[in-house]
């Protein structure tokens, strides 16, 4: 990499993590190597990862294994790396603002794109699904329809995979127009719809990448 692409990627990473001196240092070498792991500049890499690092609050001594985490999470998914680090960006504050835990975001957005080029679509449908099931607004359809609620025992909000695994045990033998129009009967919204949906038929991929993301569990 260049100078000056490590200098817009340090300005990202001092103005965004508010690191200086020897700890700056540290970051701009992890960041430079996960961006050459993903064949992205690393500029562009700073851009897209910050707001994560941020957000999560992930110390220092954990990006390795937070990139470590990412770079699996790419992998597995056929989008290019630079489509899915720009989903990410968008969707982070949306996880967060969920109560998603970091292995959450990375399970699912693998989960769908592990047979789809159309980055932009199954991202799309993910931040609408983010964006209603979490809504307390349907919280009465999820369970006048299915029996389900996105909140546990003590009232925390549920990860994303947990409320998707009990919406798929509950349309077990359903066809998938009556699939379609169970879900449709709460969620109007189209893309939030498929984006159930999609899930629910990748739940086996979901929680293949859960189990092997899990050490970034604990950013939430």
């Amino acid at each position: 990499y260049t100078a000056q692409q490590f200098a817009q990627a340090s300005y990202t990473i001092t103005s965004g993590l508010q690191v200086f001196g020897a700890d700056r240092l540290k970051v701009l070498q992890e960041i430079g190597k996960a961006a050459t792991a993903a064949n992205i500049p690393v500029e562009q890499f700073a851009d897209n990862v910050t707001g994560l690092l941020v957000g999560y609050k992930v110390p220092i001594q954990d990006l390795e294994k937070v990139f470590a985490a990412l770079n699996s999470s790419i992998g597995k998914s056929i989008v290019t790396d630079q489509e899915y680090l720009s989903g990410l960006n968008k969707l982070a504050p949306k996880a967060l603002q969920t109560g998603q835990s970091m292995q959450t975001l990375l399970g699912a957005m693998a989960a769908l794109t592990t047979d789809t080029k159309d980055a932009s679509g199954a991202f799309t449908n993910l931040e609408n699904v983010l964006s209603k099931i979490f809504d307390a607004k349907y919280k009465e359809g999820l369970d006048k329809v299915f029996g389900v609620s996105f909140y546990d025992a003590a009232g925390n909000v549920k990860q994303l995979n947990v409320v998707i695994e009990e919406l798929a045990s509950k349309m077990q033998g359903l066809t998938k127009e009556e699939q379609i129009a169970k879900i449709g009967s709460v969620f109007k919204d189209a893309q939030a719809r498929d984006g159930i949906l999609e899930l629910i038929n990748n739940l086996e991929k979901y929680k293949k990448a859960l189990a092997e993301d899990n050490d970034v569990e604990s950013f939430r």
